[in-house]
């Protein structure tokens, strides 16, 4: 990331940012899912990475089920970082002594870390077919699985077997 960013991301000016998601069920029931895709600042310490004030939800996906894509949210998610590729003005200001207020302008730089997803989401972010399906839905391989046991399954892990590779 330094040198695709002419190492700018390392100035104290510029922030890393990472996206987080993923699906959850409110209700306690398979039957209804809403996903949720929030945001968090990469330059903090790691140890606070996980905290509440560090994370925020951007977008809120209504269930009851899945869409089919999210790439319309994700697209608009890629606009708004593509849009502040050349930084956003801020003011930083803090207090002195004897009440005088300091303050500091400059142009803060934006970039876009790590997506955070579990295996369905990156399969939505991916435009996967899902972790279920017979074909497309590994993101890193090109087999095609097969049907055993009433779900599809991706053999050749343990031991080595035959591949029957995906045609595109």
């Amino acid at each position: 990331m330094q040198s695709a960013t002419g190492g700018k991301v390392n100035s104290m000016d510029a922030s890393v940012y990472d996206l987080g998601i993923d699906w959850i069920t409110p209700y306690n029931s398979t039957q209804h899912s809403i996903g949720l895709i929030f945001i968090r600042c990469a330059d903090v310490d790691p140890r606070n990475k996980g905290k509440c004030w560090n994370q925020h939800v951007i977008a809120i996906i209504a269930g009851p089920k899945a869409p089919e894509t999210i790439d319309p949210i994700m697209r608009l998610i890629a606009s708004d970082f593509l849009r502040l590729q050349n930084g956003m003005q801020v003011t930083e200001a803090w207090p002195g002594e004897n009440g005088v207020t300091h303050s500091r302008t400059f142009v803060h730089l934006v970039f876009l870390g790590v997506v955070m997803a579990d295996t369905p989401a990156r399969a939505k972010v991916c435009n996967g077919n899902g972790q279920n399906s017979y074909v497309g839905a590994c993101t890193w391989c090109v087999f095609q699985g097969s049907s055993e046991g009433g779900t599809i399954r991706f053999l050749g892990y343990r031991e080595p077997v035959r591949q029957t590779f995906v045609a595109w």
